[in-house]
């Protein structure tokens, strides 16, 4: 209804201001629009199953049994569930949610930042801190101290896990919605499986300082196809 704010309607709802965004996939109240549909589940969060995503990777996304949700949501057969469903996770928190409404700095985005840290080094052509020769840096360094977790910038799929040596060090390759791909590299270690879908804001890693690298820090990719683009173009101002 005009001039309800989110408190409002969280409380008329029986929820929290913080539960009825996570439950509705907003990061901010300037998202709760007259003449909108709003989604509450009392002791537990709503959400809507991606293409790709089974009940395990829900599951291990919010700490819940495969058992419990298939039985608060009727669901005889876990292997069986549809793109776009809305299902209760019971006793589900928000702390993912909150965690995504940090890294998108309460802005609408087509990726979060995978972790709080400054830009060290820019995408685009530089000297190479390592070689000395002038070469392409295909995404940015954020400098974080090792093991600093790591979130997935966007719902997607393990697409690739590798190790890199002379280069990336331990890499983790997500792939999301339109084509997209985002790289996370110079891990310490990946706490996901390669076919595991993920949402965004899930830890998907901690950050390091393998392969060929000057000092702990995220070298952090994004790639529409094989082609890697400005993360900055796309990312939270």
């Amino acid at each position: 209804v005009s001039g309800e704010s989110l408190a409002d309607i969280a409380s008329q709802m029986g929820v929290t201001a913080d539960e009825l965004l996570a439950d509705n996939g907003l990061v901010s109240a300037s998202g709760v629009i007259a003449g909108r549909t709003m989604y509450a589940a009392a002791g537990g969060l709503v959400h809507v199953i991606k293409r790709g995503q089974t009940l395990t990777d829900i599951s291990i996304t919010y700490g819940a049994s495969v058992e419990k949700i298939a039985q608060e949501n009727g669901i005889s057969d876990p292997g069986r569930i549809n793109a776009g469903q809305r299902i209760v996770i019971p006793g589900a928190s928000t702390n993912l949610w909150k965690t995504v409404i940090r890294l998108s700095r309460g802005q609408e985005s087509r990726f979060i930042w995978p972790l709080d840290g400054e830009i060290t080094s820019p995408f685009g052509w530089r000297i190479h801190p390592v070689f000395g020769t002038r070469h392409h840096h295909n995404g940015i360094d954020i400098d974080v101290p090792e093991g600093t977790i790591v979130h997935a910038a966007a719902p997607g799929t393990v697409r690739q896990i590798y190790d890199d040596p002379e280069g990336y060090g331990t890499a983790l390759v997500l792939e999301h919605a339109d084509g997209y791909l985002t790289v996370y590299g110079h891990l310490s270690s990946v706490l996901v499986s390669v076919g595991q879908y993920v949402e965004v804001g899930q830890l998907v890693a901690e950050s390091g300082n393998t392969g060929v690298s000057t000092g702990p820090h995220l070298h952090f990719e994004v790639r529409h196809g094989e082609f890697p683009i400005d993360p900055q173009r796309y990312l939270p101002s």
